[in-house]
C-alpha cells in the first residue's frame, strides 16, 4: 500500500546525525507517519469495525472570512460560517482563537448529529483609535480560527483564516527634535530641513502651523500620501537679540483617517548682535549601508557678519565612528565665509543599524568675546538586511526512499532594509529549502520550508546557506542551517 508525504516540526541543532533512532525522534516530536497496514484477516468483525461504519465527518463551509480594511476607530460588520455533520453518526466540535486575536465567536462548541449543521458568528473587535502602529497595514489584524472536531478517527483540525486590515494615516516627523538653531545673528537667517512619513495606509493633506512669526515654514501644506514621506525646512529669522522659540504643529484635513496621535515639533534659537553665523546647526548624513560604503562630504559654512576677524577650532566628541574634519581650524574675515567640510568614515560589515549609531558631535569655538561653544551633531545611521533564522538545523526522520519529509522554520530580518531570501544546498536532489527569492520586509518574518528526498537507503548531511540577490545591504554575516536525514 503506497505510503504518502510527511510533514513534521524542526529540531534544532545537528547533533549526532548518525545516530538516528525512533527513540530519538519520538523524544523530539520529530517523527514520520507510517502507512497503515491493512488487515491481514478481512473477515474479521468487532465492535470497532461496526463504529467505523457511523463516524460523524464535519464540514466548514469556508477556509477564509475576509472583513476588509476598517479605519481606526471602526468596527468591522459580523461574518458567519457553517460547520455540518455529512457523516453518518454524531461528532463533537469545538472552536478556539490564536492567542490576541482580535475577534470572538459564538458558539465556541457544540455536538452535531448526522446531516445537523451549525452557524458560527465571527465578530471583530473595534480598532483603536490609536493602536499600535505595527497593525496598521494590509492584514494587520489577520488571525487563525480553529476549528477541532473530536469523533471515532481521532482529532481534526480544519483553519479558517480571519483577514482584516487597518486604514488610516500615521504621520511621524523625522528627526522628532527639538530643533535647536543656536545663537543666530539678528536679521540673518538660518534653516533647518526635516521631514514628514506617513507610515500608515491612507492618504492625507497635512497643514503645519508655527506659533511664532520668527520661524517661518517653506511649506505650509502638502499631500502626504500612505507609505510616503514629504521633506521641507523650518527657518529661523530672529528680528531682535533674545531666546526664541516656537512649536510647529501638524493639522490634517478635517476628513483625514488617523491611526495615531498628530505629532508636533519644537523649535528654539536665540538671536545675537555677535559676529559668526554657524549653517547649518547640524548635519544629517542619512542611511548609509554597511560595508566598504561611505557617506558624501558635507559642509558647514561659517560666515563673519562683524567687522573683526575671528578664530575658530573644531573637536570631534568620540563616538563609534570617526569622521574628516577640514579644516579643523583656521580665521574668518569680515564679511567672509569658510567652508568646513565633514567626511564620515567607512561603515564596517558587521554594523549596527540602531539609530543614529554612528553619529557624533563638532564642538565649534571662536575666540569671539562672549560667544558661547557651538554644538553642531552628526547624524548617520547604518543601512542593511540582518538575517536570522529561527533553526540552526533541520533532522528529518528515517523517510522512505522516493518520499519526502518537510520541516518548516521562521526567517526574520532585523535589519531596516528589504531582502529576498533564497536558500542554496549543496545536493539539491536530496535537500531543498523554499520559497526561493522570497521578499521579507525590513522588521519583517515569513515561513520557509526545508525539503528531505532520499533517492537511497543511507544517510545524508548537507547545509543550507541563506543567500540574498548582489547589491542587497545587509549587516553582519548570513547565516546558515545545516540538514540532515536518513533514507530507508
Amino acid at each position: 500500500m503506497a505510503s504518502t508525504d510527511t510533514t513534521f516540526d524542526c529540531v534544532p541543532g545537528f547533533a549526532a546525525l548518525l545516530m538516528l533512532s525512533l527513540p530519538l525522534l519520538l523524544s523530539t516530536g520529530c517523527v514520520a507517519s507510517e502507512p497503515v497496514a491493512e488487515d491481514a484477516d478481512a473477515g474479521a468483525e468487532s465492535a470497532d469495525a461496526t463504529a467505523q461504519d457511523t463516524i460523524g465527518t464535519l464540514l466548514v463551509s469556508t477556509d477564509t472570512l475576509d472583513f476588509g480594511a476598517s479605519a481606526c476607530g471602526a468596527q468591522a460588520a459580523p461574518m458567519t460560517l457553517i460547520v455540518r455533520n455529512t457523516g453518518e453518526g454524531p461528532l463533537s466540535w469545538r472552536a478556539t482563537l490564536e492567542e490576541g486575536a482580535a475577534y470572538s465567536v459564538l458558539p465556541v462548541a457544540a455536538t452535531l448529529e448526522p446531516g445537523e449543521a451549525q452557524t458560527l458568528t465571527v465578530t471583530p473587535e473595534r480598532v483603536p483609535a490609536t493602536p499600535d502602529p505595527s497593525v496598521v497595514v494590509e492584514g494587520g489584524l489577520n488571525a487563525v480560527l480553529t476549528i477541532a472536531e473530536k469523533g471515532y478517527k481521532g482529532d481534526e483540525r480544519h483553519e479558517v483564516r480571519l483577514v482584516q486590515g487597518v486604514q488610516g494615516a500615521v504621520i511621524e516627523i523625522q528627526p522628532a527634535g527639538p530643533i535647536e538653531f543656536g545663537s543666530v545673528p539678528v536679521d540673518e537667517s538660518v534653516s533647518y530641513e526635516f521631514r514628514l512619513v506617513n507610515t500608515g495606509t491612507a492618504d492625507t493633506y497635512v497643514n503645519l502651523k508655527a506659533d511664532n512669526p520668527a520661524f517661518l515654514l517653506r511649506d505650509p501644506g502638502f499631500f502626504l500620501p500612505a507609505g510616503g514621506d514629504y521633506q521641507t525646512s523650518a527657518t529661523f529669522h530672529p528680528s531682535g537679540a533674545g531666546a526664541r522659540a516656537s512649536t510647529i504643529t501638524v493639522v490634517p484635513e478635517a476628513d483625514s483617517v488617523l491611526c495615531a496621535l498628530v505629532p508636533t515639533l519644537q523649535l528654539a534659537g536665540e538671536g545675537n548682535s555677535g559676529a559668526i553665523l554657524v549653517d547649518p546647526p547640524f548635519l544629517d548624513f542619512g542611511l548609509v549601508p554597511c560595508g566598504t560604503h561611505q557617506a558624501g562630504t558635507k559642509l558647514i559654512v561659517l560666515s563673519n557678519s562683524g567687522t573683526s576677524t575671528f578664530n575658530f577650532s573644531t573637536e570631534l566628541s568620540g563616538g563609534s565612528l570617526d569622521y574628516e574634519l577640514s579644516p579643523m581650524a583656521g580665521s574668518v574675515e569680515p564679511g567672509q565665509h569658510l567652508s568646513v567640510f565633514v567626511t564620515p568614515d567607512s561603515i564596517p560589515r558587521y554594523g549596527s543599524i540602531d539609530d543614529n549609531f554612528y553619529g557624533n558631535e563638532i564642538t565649534l569655538t571662536t575666540d569671539i568675546v562672549g560667544d558661547s561653544p557651538h554644538s553642531i551633531p552628526l547624524r548617520l545611521t547604518a543601512q542593511g538586511a540582518v538575517i536570522e533564522l529561527a533553526t540552526s538545523g533541520m533532522l528529518f526522520p528515517e523517510t522512505p526512499v522516493g518520499q519526502t519529509g518537510t520541516c518548516t522554520f521562521t526567517v526574520r530580518n532585523k535589519g531596516n532594509v528589504e531582502a529576498d531570501v533564497s536558500f542554496n544546498v549543496g545536493l539539491p536532489s536530496v535537500f531543498g529549502v523554499g520559497p526561493l527569492g522570497q521578499a521579507i520586509p525590513a522588521g519583517g518574518l515569513s515561513a520557509a520550508t526545508g525539503y528531505f528526498s532520499p533517492n537511497q537507503p543511507t544517510s545524508f548531511s548537507d547545509i543550507a546557506q541563506v543567500t540574498i540577490p548582489d547589491g542587497t545591504p545587509y549587516c553582519g554575516a548570513l547565516p546558515s542551517a545545516t540538514m540532515g536525514g536518513a533514507g530507508i
